[in-house]
């Protein structure tokens, strides 16, 4: 694609902002398919159908103050992989891998919640920093309720410096290199995007636990040893079909035609929609969580016969980075 100056394809890509995931640590993406532009741009797009659920309610696992594994100062390097792999009806097949990371700084506990800064890591160069311009993030998550950004007028500068002449002209936008992106200039998407990098916190077996993307509570189960919670879920079809429909749009604008949201909602109304969302919590000797794994499985029939099979796994990791005084 060719004018948008200084925009690259690992910029600020709101699809890996709605994913939960930094685009300037974009590192790697795997394309198996085959297939033509068209073809790899809407499997490239399935992802976000499946993924963005996990981050469109707010973060939730957040115990009281009191119960917080660690304490202000505390640092941890948080890393985020999402594979997924995908299959239609014509044989055809793709996968994708991508890996990101954030630092973690535990500002402060509060009686209501606990304040928190993210960034990116130390080894990110000045252009991919420049081009991050949400970061650093500080948060505020309260023990109940939405996560708040406590910094956002120091985001827009940033947004302003990185776009030049062309904002807000370009906000808003779809396009396409070597992946669909869109530019989104809304310094609050953060919050969404920061939703599976908090570790959660104050999570015990026979607990009710809700996904976002999946239906209904399901109690928490613990694993045979002791080392895991596991909650198992079934998708939410309408969640799920809503997502298709804003991907079909993203596709519309990419390829130069115009296609109304509610238009690609209804077309979307027959599709049978299954699957499941497991998510296990992984566990220290000191209960602590320090690995989520989101296993998402789809399938999409649709009226004209063909079926669409698609399982995202995502997993999040964290490892402290430096500790400060708990005496």
């Amino acid at each position: 694609m060719t004018g948008f100056g200084e925009i690259k394809p690992h910029g600020l890509v709101s699809v890996s902002v709605a994913l939960g995931a930094n685009p300037a640590l974009m590192q790697r993406f795997i394309r198996t398919d085959g297939g033509d532009v068209g073809i790899q741009m809407t499997r490239r797009l399935a992802l976000v159908s499946v993924f963005l659920v996990t981050s469109v309610l707010p973060i939730a696992g957040i115990a009281r103050a009191a119960d917080f594994p660690f304490v202000a100062g505390d640092t941890f390097t948080v890393s985020l992989q999402v594979e997924t792999q995908s299959s239609s009806g014509g044989g055809s097949s793709g996968s994708s891998h991508d890996v990101w990371a954030l630092t973690e700084r535990v500002v402060a506990l509060r009686d209501a919640g606990v304040e928190l800064e993210f960034d990116l890591t130390a080894d990110v160069s000045a252009d991919d920093r420049r081009i991050g311009w949400q970061f650093p993030a500080r948060i505020f998550q309260p023990t109940h309720g939405p996560a708040e950004l406590l910094n956002w007028n120091e985001a827009e500068p940033r947004l302003r410096a990185w776009l030049g002449e062309q904002y807000p002209a370009i906000c808003g936008h779809w396009f396409f290199t070597w992946t669909a992106q869109k530019i989104d200039c809304d310094a609050q998407s953060v919050i969404q995007s920061l939703a599976p990098y908090v570790q959660p916190s104050g999570l015990a077996a026979g607990q009710l636990y809700s996904e976002p993307g999946a239906s209904g509570s399901v109690p928490l189960e613990a694993d045979a040893a002791g080392h895991a919670l596991i909650a198992r879920m079934n998708v939410d079809p309408e969640v799920v079909r809503w997502q298709r429909a804003g991907r079909d749009v993203a596709v519309a604008e990419i390829t130069h035609r115009t296609v109304a949201f509610d238009d690609a909602l209804r077309a979307r109304s027959s599709d049978r929609i299954s699957g499941t969302v497991t998510v296990t919590f992984e566990l220290d000797g000191q209960g602590r969580i320090t690995r989520r794994r989101r296993v998402a499985a789809v399938e999409v029939a649709s009226s004209d016969g063909s079926i669409e099979r698609e399982q995202t796994t995502e997993t999040t990791e964290w490892a402290p980075a430096s500790h400060a005084s708990h005496g």
